[in-house]
């Protein structure tokens, strides 16, 4: 294992890994066509998993309309509760600074709903006409969440 702070067993860290994977940008129904795939990162240390996810100019014609925001296939399941994630940094993608948006993880999957908080009413999800504006898309963002 890793070591840190010195060489005995008691400071090996066994449960690391870093890889790749890749992400996919689709509506909740149906898949985007073609699919949206970007790039992703992630590094684990025991149950914490560090992700970085990009979608590099990618063309929102593919989303179906009238559909949820989602992102598939983050590398490890959620596990515990349902957790979120940031917005990230959006490109060519229309929102409004009235809301607060966010990626609502549920437990036991890979996947990521898009949401937002309206103020004094209840949360909305974020929509795929939302995405589907003038040019091609960006979306960053990096989280870290808990797996079994």
């Amino acid at each position: 294992g890793l070591c840190i702070g010195g060489t005995g067993s008691a400071n090996a860290l066994e449960d690391y890994e870093e890889g790749t994977f890749t992400p996919t940008l689709r509506g909740n129904n149906n898949n985007s066509s073609p699919q949206i795939s970007g790039t992703g990162k992630y590094t684990k240390i025991g149950r914490a998993v560090y992700v970085t996810i990009s979608f590099q100019n990618k063309n929102q014609t593919y989303l179906p309309s009238g559909e949820y925001i989602q992102i598939h296939g983050l590398p490890f399941t959620v596990a515990g509760q349902t957790q979120v994630a940031p917005h990230g940094m959006n490109y060519k993608i229309g929102f409004s600074t009235n809301y607060q948006y966010y990626w609502y993880i549920p437990t036991n999957g890979t996947k990521m709903w898009g949401y937002y908080n309206v103020n004094g009413a209840a949360y909305q999800a974020w929509g795929t006409d939302q995405w589907k504006t003038a040019g091609n898309i960006y979306h960053e963002n990096s989280f870290t969440y808990m797996t079994s």
